[in-house]
């Protein structure tokens, strides 16, 4: 059946007529409802051979790797910046610490997750046991709450006879900065 055949103007009438054109069989009723399946079935089976040429041909590849590289990229960025903001503000408190006349032998940096960066740094051990050595602590708690847009935490210690780099590294501290 033809599409013209089966819709017509409906047209208002105070009491409609049924006439023969509007009075359809059971089995004809049957046969538009089956219709309708076949062609959602040929639809969807052309939609499955269409992608499996997809696979076969290896576009599905081309497109799974164009969306994954997008998201490397995303995390990659993500990785760069966090690293951006705690050696910014490492560099603060390493240039407070110089600043002060206290002595600052390396920043080791730890990446957590992607928004949590701790900063190992090593002092001198006399300069450690001051008292005046207290005001290092008190910036990096300050650094430590500023807003940055990560959790960059520090944690400051002297540098003693039996340091370890090895140990250091094997804790997940993976970027160093040397000076002094």
């Amino acid at each position: 059946m033809e599409t013209e055949q089966l819709y017509k103007v409906f047209e208002k009438e105070s009491s409609p007529k049924i006439t023969d054109e509007h009075v359809f069989t059971a089995d004809a009723l049957i046969e538009a409802h089956s219709l309708g399946k076949k062609e959602a079935w040929a639809s969807f089976k052309s939609t499955i051979e269409g992608l499996a040429e997809n696979i076969l041909e290896g576009k599905l590849d081309e497109i799974t790797n164009k969306v994954l590289d997008a998201e490397r990229d995303k995390i990659l960025n993500e990785v760069q910046s966090s690293f951006e903001k705690a050696i910014e503000n490492s560099e603060k408190l390493f240039k407070f610490i110089g600043d002060n006349n206290f002595k600052c032998f390396s920043i080791y940096l730890k990446m957590d997750d992607l928004k949590t960066i701790t900063s190992l740094i090593l002092v001198d051990e006399k300069d450690w046991l001051s008292e005046k050595f207290d005001s290092v602590y008190d910036l990096s708690e300050v650094l430590e709450d500023a807003h940055i847009g990560i959790n960059h935490s520090f944690i400051i210690m002297p540098k003693t006879d039996n340091f370890n780099e090895n140990s250091v590294y094997s804790d997940g501290y993976k970027i160093k900065r040397n000076d002094g």
